[in-house]
Parts: C-alpha cells; structure tokens; sequence
C-alpha cells in the first residue's frame, strides 16, 4: 500500500513539478520539509496537501486512487540500472542525443548504461516520458 509521502513523489515525478516551484508556491525555505513528507518522517497537514494538489493539478480522489512510487532505493539497482539502456534501445537515440536531451554530461549516461551510477528519480522520471510508460511502471517493469 503506498503512504501519502510515496503518493506526492508519484505525482511530483508525474507532473514534472520541481521541489524548488513547490517551495517557492507554499512559501517554504527548506527542501528538507517537503522530501520529510516524501519520506514519511513527518505528516503533511490537510492544508498542505489540498495546496499541493492545487500545485499538481489533481483533485484529492486522484491523489487517494493514484499509485505511489518508493525511493529509488526501495527498488533492485541492477535492474534499475537496464533502465538507460531499455530507453537508447526503444527511441534508437544515440547516448549523445540522451545526454542532450537530459542535460547531462555523455559520460553520466555511459555510467548509468554501464551500471556504475543510476540516475536520480527525477532522471528516471524524464526516461519514462521518453518510453512513453507511467514512471511507477517503468521503474517496477522496465521497457
């Protein structure tokens, strides 16, 4: 069963919706108070989170029915890693066109390719779109 803070990473990752714009929209200075609720170290309140979904453009019945996704760490790093290579395989883009188009450096993709590093949430989030798949499904099923 997802929690609520598994349920804000879904749609923050879903929506495309940085931290900073989140902070920034409910007037807070601490990115630690925001990834404290993701993470379940503390509770949102109900106003908190009715000016997040307002932020996320769901309505309360989306955010409660929609799935949740865990912290990369929740999931198998060898097959997270496969991920990159699941995506250069599906648009038949070359490693520099996916460096481009994620504004990484080639050398960030050939680790993520090779295993050595897996890119951050927000990466895989960006992979998805470009599989055209949900991020929860693509981080659990792949390509």
């Amino acid at each position: 069963m997802s929690t609520n803070g598994d349920k804000l990473r879904y749609w923050r990752l879903t929506t495309g919706t940085s931290v900073d714009y989140i902070l920034e929209q409910l007037l807070l200075t601490s990115k630690s108070t925001y990834f404290n609720w993701e993470c379940g170290a503390n509770q949102v309140s109900e106003f908190m989170l009715e000016c997040l979904l307002i932020i996320f453009g769901i309505t309360h019945d989306e955010f409660m029915s929609g799935p949740g996704v865990r912290p990369l760490s929740h999931y198998d790093r060898q097959e997270i890693t496969k991920r990159t290579q699941q995506v250069l395989d599906k648009t038949g883009m070359s490693v520099s066109e996916l460096a481009v188009h994620l504004g990484k450096d080639e050398s960030n993709i050939v680790r993520w390719v090779s295993g050595e590093n897996a890119p951050r949430l927000e990466k895989m989030a960006e992979l998805a779109v470009l599989a055209d798949m949900d991020i929860k499904e693509f981080l659990e099923k792949g390509c």
